[in-house]
């Protein structure tokens, strides 16, 4: 463990910057480099709030508090990829059947408007709780009263905590981040790693 010279970002209140800040290089560095943690590597920090993330002298960004880890297997981000994908695509049949036949959501109805707005919510975008004028708290107890949750699987709990604390650091910073285009590269190979990885056992 060594000390990481830098300001937390967004300071408060802000300093006057001693190099030209690159807003969006900064945001896009950091939701690269979770998502290659979550797709890639299988292991992914789930609390990048802005206190976690230092603007070193350099430049360069550094993460501390590695506290809450979420893990996925190959399978799982393979998983979640295609939700990443189908949202992505605004495919809402997609969605809701990825979410329900394969990475096992439960709600008490049931209902696919309702679980494509989840989906939306929790990994891609605010744009849900826009449309119906709340905030994401309390979009999040609508969501509950439209179509109280039953079981969400466990390491998707964290999935949906790292897309809430990447697009709130953006929204600090007034930037709507879509994180499913963002995430899209890596959901693509995330697929394509885990055919590879089931087709060489299929030749074993």
């Amino acid at each position: 463990v060594g000390l990481l010279p830098g300001v937390r970002l967004p300071p408060t209140p802000p300093p006057a910057p001693a190099l030209p800040l690159n807003l969006m290089g900064i945001i896009n560095t950091l939701v690269a480099v979770h998502a290659h943690e979550l797709f890639i590597d299988g292991a992914f920090n789930a609390d990048p709030h802005p206190g976690n993330v230092l603007l070193l002298d350099d430049g360069r960004l550094g993460l501390i508090d590695y506290g809450q880890v979420g893990r996925l297997s190959l399978q799982e981000r393979a998983q979640f990829a295609k939700l990443i994908l189908a949202l992505a695509n605004k495919d809402e049949a997609e969605v809701v059947r990825v979410m329900t036949q394969e990475m096992g959501y439960r709600t008490e109805k049931m209902d696919p408007k309702i679980l494509y707005r989840m989906a939306a919510f929790y990994n891609d975008n605010d744009w849900p709780a826009r449309e119906k004028g709340l905030n994401p708290m309390a979009y999040m107890d609508w969501l509950n009263h439209a179509d109280p949750v039953i079981s969400v699987p466990r390491e998707y709990v964290m999935t949906g905590r790292l897309a809430l604390m990447l697009r709130g650091f953006a929204n600090a910073f007034a930037v709507d981040l879509s994180l499913a285009k963002a995430y899209r590269p890596y959901a693509q190979r995330a697929v394509s790693l885990a055919a590879a990885a089931a087709a060489q056992s299929n030749q074993k």
